[in-house]
């Protein structure tokens, strides 16, 4: 237990870059108390609509439970589910870097009693580029950082030829290479 504490205290405040897929988490939480008579499917009474962090953003905001200094860049659009994810990496504290060039991924999954009925997804996996500035942002942020995560959905923020790199640098420095 100790190398943990030793590990968690080192990390703490590292500068810390993720880059990939980001994404907006939407659970809709309810009850079924009958059928619709429209199709043969429940039909939901909603009590709760919950968001979170999903993809790269999920990872950015685990990193910055941590304490580390995080910085995160990926694509997200112009819309309201843009504006929910800002406001959810505000609180936790979670330098955003985002292309606004293609719709925000959002992930809406419908609950019942605990049970995952349906899941939505909203998204547009073509690949994207950063724009010159948040390139130049983000080769900034390289040099002066200490850990550098890649988390690729396939969503678009990591095109093929990065793939290529990421799957050359894991057969390099994989420990079970």
């Amino acid at each position: 237990m100790d190398n943990l504490s030793e590990l968690l205290k080192n990390f703490s405040n590292q500068k810390i870059i993720v880059i990939g897929d980001v994404m907006l988490d939407k659970t809709v939480v309810g009850d079924v108390s009958r059928i619709s008579p429209e199709a043969p499917v429940s039909i939901i009474n909603v009590n709760n609509e919950i968001y979170g962090l999903g993809g790269a953003a999920n990872v950015a905001a685990n990193v910055s439970s941590l304490n580390g200094n995080t910085s995160l860049f990926g694509f997200t659009g112009k819309d309201k589910a843009a504006e929910i994810l800002l406001s959810l990496l505000k609180e936790k504290k979670i330098e955003p870097f985002l292309g606004e060039n293609k719709m925000t991924t959002l992930k809406v999954r419908v609950k019942a009693r605990n049970q995952q009925i349906v899941r939505m997804d909203y998204e547009d996996n073509s690949s994207k580029e950063f724009s010159k500035e948040i390139l130049q942002k983000m080769q900034t942020k390289i040099k002066n950082s200490k850990i550098i995560l890649i988390s690729d959905y396939a969503k678009g923020a990591i095109r093929s030829e990065e793939r290529r790199v990421g799957k050359e640098c894991r057969s390099r420095w994989s420990p079970y290479h």
